[in-house]
């Protein structure tokens, strides 16, 4: 009788040591699903091509590497440049000759535009058509005259069909239903292609050291941020016709093509000397109405090579470089300047997409 009781004590006690150690159920994290969060950009290193794409969600604080990799059991094999989401593709952009087309959910591979580029810059989607800018064939000083934006019929890739003649070393910035805003990085030149006729209309000059570091739409305006070794401007026009209405420019030497839209009236650019391991700098820039630009400096820093800004949370993101050593790191910060957290992320960071929470 003895020997029960103790034996039902002891089961009774392996009972509530089971079930007392015991843990919750981890709570499940939704599937992931790229087309949200924030899209960072690895430009990789030449020679060894390994850019690559970076997903992080603020709201889970999870970072996923190698995005491109894991989808598809093979590297991106590219110097990574640009990326643009239109519905649900994502459009990966390599100077190294191609462009890559996803699914914006998930990276799975969707189609490939490789034969017939030479240096690609950019892309944009109108209609039933990719455009791609490219730089065309090097001629042993990174220019080249016979750069040009190649046209392809259908959206997941495939031949170039006809090539439109640009200036040198361009960029597609914005595009409409009609047009192509495409900038020259060297020639000082504002292009404006018609998508239907696939020929320049409008062309605006400015000096051939003005650069443009991008552009964003603020109520009945295009905003061209403009830049050159002394000076930044805001270009502005008319949209969409884009006839010029106004320009406004301000004393801000050596700053970048590296910037980022804060609000309707703010917009936020790194300043650098272009020396590994010098002072860089971030400054805000206020255009407000018609009044003349105004700039504060908000953060310092070294090798800062990208710069993002989640409207949502109300962050900055800070991308270094490290000078090229070992893999790069995102920094994000408070509109006070105060750093909220540190990522650990790919080699030579460059930028940031989110459609959503990035303007």
């Amino acid at each position: 009788m003895k020997a029960l009781v103790q034996n039902s004590i002891l089961a009774l006690l392996s009972t509530a040591l089971l079930f007392s150690c015991r843990e919750d159920p981890a709570p499940e994290l939704p599937p992931s699903n790229y087309s949200e969060g924030i899209l960072i950009l690895n430009e990789g290193t030449v020679g060894a091509n390994d850019g690559e794409v970076f997903h992080y969600n603020p709201d889970l604080d999870v970072l996923t590497p190698n995005l491109f990799e894991t989808a598809n059991g093979r590297p991106f094999d590219g110097i990574l440049v640009d990326i643009l989401q239109v519905g649900d593709r994502i459009y990966l952009v390599s100077s190294t000759g191609k462009v890559e087309i996803v699914n914006a959910s998930d990276f799975t591979s969707r189609g490939t535009v490789a034969d017939g580029l030479d240096r690609p810059s950019s892309v944009a989607v109108e209609g039933e058509k990719l455009y791609i800018a490219d730089f065309g064939p090097e001629n042993g000083n990174s220019t080249s005259s016979q750069a040009y934006v190649a046209v392809i019929n259908g959206l997941d890739g495939g031949q170039v069909v006809s090539k439109i003649p640009v200036a040198v070393l361009p960029e597609i910035h914005l595009s409409t239903d009609l047009t192509l805003v495409v900038a020259s990085q060297k020639a000082g030149k504002l292009q404006f292609v018609n998508v239907g006729s696939e020929d320049i209309g409008l062309s605006y000059d400015q000096s051939p050291t003005t650069m443009v570091g991008g552009v964003f739409v603020a109520g009945l305006g295009a905003n061209f941020y403009t830049f050159d070794q002394d000076v930044i401007g805001l270009l502005t026009t008319l949209y969409p016709s884009f006839v010029i209405d106004s320009y406004r420019d301000y004393d801000l030497p050596n700053a970048t093509k590296s910037f980022a839209v804060l609000s309707s009236f703010e917009f936020a650019l790194i300043t650098s000397s272009g020396v590994s391991g010098e002072k860089d700098e971030v400054h805000i820039v206020n255009f407000n109405g018609r009044s003349p630009l105004t700039s504060v400096q908000f953060i310092e820093g070294t090798n800062l090579n990208g710069l993002g800004y989640d409207v949502s949370g109300e962050e900055f993101y800070l991308a270094d470089t490290k000078g090229g050593i070992g893999n790069g790191e995102v920094r994000i910060y408070k509109r006070d300047g105060s750093l909220v957290k540190t990522l650990s992320v790919g080699k030579n960071p460059s930028g940031f997409y989110s459609k959503e929470r990035m303007r």
